[in-house]
């Protein structure tokens, strides 16, 4: 015989387990992913992951060789921020689903908003105790 509240319990648990499981999606999907941004003049090419890292630097061509250091070096920061850049987006598409429709994954990864500030909110909505 079930009782009212081993029902909310019961619902309670399957709805944590389909968040975990969300979650588990997500973070693997994010592992998962790279992102290559090309220079506008096609000498160097940035791989980043999911997570922001800079995985590989590809000299397209021989064009570095004759560009003094200063310029190599602002069209490396150039790159690697839009691949950065582009990154996060990505991820913070994947994980979108995950947060209500009016929190922003991208608003949270990009300083905007706060881990926490998302878990209170999360929290009020659903008459939880996080604070």
């Amino acid at each position: 015989m079930s009782s009212p509240m081993r029902d909310q319990f019961e619902q309670a648990y399957a709805d944590f387990e389909r968040s975990y499981e969300a979650i588990l999606k997500a973070e693997a999907e994010v592992r998962s992913t790279s992102s290559t941004v090309t220079s506008k003049n096609q000498a160097v090419a940035v791989t980043v992951d999911g997570n922001g890292e800079v995985t590989e630097i590809k000299f397209r061509s021989d064009a570095y060789r004759s560009m003094p250091p200063a310029e190599l070096g602002a069209l490396l920061v150039e790159v690697i921020s839009e691949g950065r850049r582009k990154s996060l987006q990505t991820t913070a598409g994947q994980l979108q689903d995950l947060l209500p429709a009016d929190l922003s994954a991208l608003s949270m990864f990009s300083g905007d908003m706060s881990l926490e500030k998302v878990m209170h909110e999360m929290s009020k909505r659903t008459g939880g105790g996080v604070e």
